[in-house]
């Protein structure tokens, strides 16, 4: 039937043609209904078809009376610069690197999607990678039986690798991409706290529980690299040649310098018999105002003074009263005066006052 034909063979038609009545009469004199059906069945928007792939309508002012309107949005373009082929060449085997778009010399333009060109790349690479494996594999198999006609056994048999370049920059770069979205996916879960790592590991990057524990010890000798590196950089010491560590934050609390244990420790561990010399609690020097201090418990005499001068029966009397007190017990006695010289020149001069 006349609807089903195919796009290509209705474009050649069609670039001969100065309007639909012309374009259906070359398909048979079908009526205007079927050629619609025509576009429909090979999916062409009417509008786009006359202004991309038919020259000679553009040209006929009364067929384009109703199609006037959307002419400026054809007109969008630029030409940049013009090459003349020597060869004859099919328009769906050119390539604009840079615009993707070009116009023929009949001044139909023609549009070279970079998204489509891009898609058509990714699915030209995914078809040789397929190749590409099925002959890696077969050439391992080809090494193999080589190593072993040379002499090789066991686990020198498989160990090589082989590898062939990937056609497309494009599919690599869409592999990066969704290793990237993954990555970005997992950090954020791990953030949120949504989901624990052996999770992730397994939902979002599809390893086993072999290759998770295979990552983890891999990670952890990254770290201990990392370290070792640190320690070489800004100490000059190696802890996989010293075995210890130089400068750390635990180093510096302890105060050790890293060669406390040299020779005390025997391969079994532990102190030597008998103990390490000077072991054990550490003697404690004499304090100042304890007995063993060398000026006594009382060095600058507070607790004498504070008696001395105290009129508390707990410390008796003062001490200068008390020698009073014995001083009169012993010089005072009936009809005794004691002779007081400041008395004496008191009333001598009280008597000269008086003269």
């Amino acid at each position: 039937m006349t609807e089903y034909v195919e796009c290509d063979e209705l474009i050649n038609i069609a670039n001969d043609c100065n309007s639909f009545k012309e374009l259906e009469h070359k398909l048979g004199n079908i009526d205007r209904n079927t050629l619609n059906r025509v576009f429909e069945y090979n999916k062409i928007d009417k509008v786009d078809f006359i202004f991309n792939n038919m020259p000679l309508a553009l040209q006929n002012k009364n067929f384009m009376q109703n199609y006037r309107k959307y002419e400026e949005q054809y007109k969008n373009h630029t030409v940049v610069s013009v090459d003349i082929l020597a060869e004859q060449r099919d328009t769906c085997d050119l390539t604009i690197r840079t615009y993707h778009n070009f116009a023929t010399n009949a001044g139909v333009i023609i549009h070279n999607s970079k998204a489509t060109l891009a898609a058509e790349d990714v699915r030209f690479a995914r078809t040789i990678e397929r190749i590409q494996r099925i002959i890696i594999s077969e050439l391992t198999k080809i090494g193999i039986v080589h190593l072993y006609v040379q002499g090789y056994t066991d686990a020198d048999l498989v160990n090589f690798e082989l590898g062939l370049t990937n056609p497309s920059t494009i599919y690599e770069e869409e592999k990066i991409e969704l290793w990237n979205n993954k990555t970005s996916l997992a950090s954020s879960m791990i953030q949120d706290g949504l989901v624990s790592t052996e999770w992730i590991y397994k939902n979002i990057f599809g390893f086993s529980d072999d290759e998770i524990k295979n990552e983890d010890d891999k990670i952890i000798f990254d770290y201990k690299q990392k370290f070792r590196r640190e320690q070489i950089e800004t100490e000059g010491n190696d802890p996989a040649k010293s075995g210890e560590s130089q400068g750390t934050p635990s180093d510096m609390a302890a105060g050790r310098t890293g060669h406390e244990l040299d020779g005390e420790i025997g391969p079994e561990g532990g102190s030597p018999p008998g103990g390490h010399e000077g072991a054990g609690r550490p003697k404690e020097g004499p304090k100042y105002g304890k007995d063993g201090s060398a000026r006594g418990r009382d060095p600058l005499g507070a607790h004498d003074k504070k008696k001395g001068g105290s009129g508390s029966p707990k410390y008796g009397k003062a001490l200068a009263l008390s020698h009073l007190d014995k001083l009169k017990g012993s010089l005072l006695k009936p009809h005794v005066k004691i002779l007081n010289e400041s008395e004496e020149v008191a009333e001598e001069y009280e008597k000269e006052l008086k003269s």
